[in-house]
C-alpha cells in the first residue's frame, strides 16, 4: 500500500539516484545519470555538476545538460560565479534574477534564474550541483531544500564510487 496512493517523481528520482551507488562503477557515467534525473525533476533549461579541483582551486564541469559547447571546458576559481561562491562557502544559492545578481557569470545569456548547491564529502565541499531556467524567479525556497537533498545524495553515490575504485587500486 502507497502513504501518498501514487508515484512521486522526486521520491522516485532519489531512488534511481541512490541505486546508483550500487549499480554503477564510473564516477562520470553516475554523474551523468544523476544530472538527468535532477533535470527531469526541476524541467531546467541547462544543469551542470563541478567537481572542485583542490590542486588548481577550481572547479571543472564533469556533467552538463543544455549548455552551450562554449561552456563546456569552462573552469571558475573557488569564490567565482554563483557556482564557485556555492563551491567556497559551502552553503546553497538561490537566485532568482541573473541580471541583478553580481556574482552571476554569464555563461549563458538566455539563463535568468539558478539554483546551485553544495556537493559534500566527509565535510569537505567536493562540488556543486546547479540548475538553471530562462525564466526570472523559477526557482522557491522548497526547490532549493530538494536541491540540497539531491546534491547530498549526489555525493554520497560518489563518494562511494570513489571509494570503491581507492579499494579496487589498492587490491591491485
Amino acid at each position: 500500500m502507497s502513504i501518498t496512493g501514487n508515484s512521486n517523481p522526486v521520491v522516485d528520482a532519489l531512488y534511481r539516484i541512490s541505486k546508483l551507488a550500487g549499480d554503477v562503477e564510473d564516477s562520470g557515467e553516475a554523474l551523468g545519470a544523476i544530472l538527468d534525473e535532477i533535470v527531469d525533476v526541476f524541467n531546467a533549461a541547462t544543469a551542470s555538476i563541478s567537481l572542485v579541483n583542490y590542486r588548481t582551486r577550481r572547479l571543472e564541469i564533469e556533467a552538463s545538460r543544455g549548455l552551450p559547447e562554449h561552456c563546456l571546458d569552462l573552469q571558475l576559481h573557488l569564490g567565482e560565479g554563483v557556482t564557485g561562491w556555492v563551491a567556497l562557502h559551502g552553503e546553497p544559492l538561490l537566485v532568482e534574477d541573473v541580471t541583478k545578481e553580481p556574482r552571476y557569470f554569464p555563461a549563458n545569456h538566455s539563463i535568468r534564474s539558478e539554483l546551485a548547491a553544495p556537493m559534500e564529502e566527509a565535510g569537505q565541499v567536493i562540488g556543486v550541483v546547479s540548475v538553471d531556467s530562462v525564466k526570472p524567479g523559477c526557482f522557491t525556497e522548497d526547490d532549493q531544500k530538494l536541491l540540497i537533498l539531491l546534491a547530498a545524495e549526489a555525493s554520497r553515490v560518489v563518494g562511494r564510487i570513489w571509494h570503491v575504485q581507492q579499494l579496487k587500486t589498492k587490491a591491485a
